[in-house]
């Protein structure tokens, strides 16, 4: 919930996930805030920033456990984000014999209205569902794999101007904290592992 530091250490101080309960600081050489696109380390460094800026792209993604697509081990990419854009791949291959793969898929869709981003926001597939509809990919039914999901996801695509600094004495940020982008081709994971190996 806040770091406090001086000339030897800094103190991160933290609350329970139902935020009733404050628990026990935690006193180190240094405080890496890595808290995410809603960083409350990031707030308390600069605390007149705004919040992070919509970039009129809504997605929403799921996992669906299906047949293998072309290779079998292979990336789709295809539409465009004023009708509806489909980014899907295998991400796992199931050892029961079946020959099933787990699906990530993510469809993207520009949209005037958006909420504030939150990794466990329920989507609702009414919200989505008629861009892909027609969608039949060699051997991927698109609108049968998004309806297979057990859980749909949303997320606003969202970014930040950069800031002059990430770091202040003893407490220092990390990627989506430092500089939160719009997630094309995992730019996040990949700024952050660079951001690792400068620290």
């Amino acid at each position: 919930v806040r770091v406090e530091q001086d000339e030897t250490g800094a103190t991160a101080h933290f609350r329970s996930a139902d935020a009733d309960t404050a628990l026990p600081p935690v006193r180190a050489r240094v405080v890496v805030g890595c808290d995410g696109i809603h960083s409350v380390i990031r707030k308390q460094l600069h605390p007149t920033e705004g919040e992070p800026r919509y970039s009129g792209i809504n997605m929403w993604r799921g996992v669906t456990r299906g047949r293998p697509f072309l290779s079998g081990a292979s990336m789709v990419r295809a539409g465009w984000l004023e009708r509806g854009k489909l980014v899907a791949y295998p991400i796992r291959q199931f050892a029961d014999g079946t020959g099933d793969q787990l699906l990530n898929w993510v469809a993207e869709i520009k949209t005037p209205r958006h909420q504030q981003r939150d990794w466990n926001r329920r989507g609702h597939l009414e919200d989505f569902i008629g861009a892909f509809e027609d969608w039949h990919l060699d051997s991927l039914d698109v609108s049968a794999m998004m309806r297979a999901s057990e859980t749909v996801l949303e997320y606003p695509m969202v970014d930040q101007d950069p800031l002059d600094r990430w770091s202040f004495g003893r407490v220092t940020l990390l990627g989506d904290a430092a500089h939160p982008m719009v997630p094309r081709g995992s730019n996040g994971a990949g700024q952050a592992i660079l951001d690792v190996r400068a620290l």
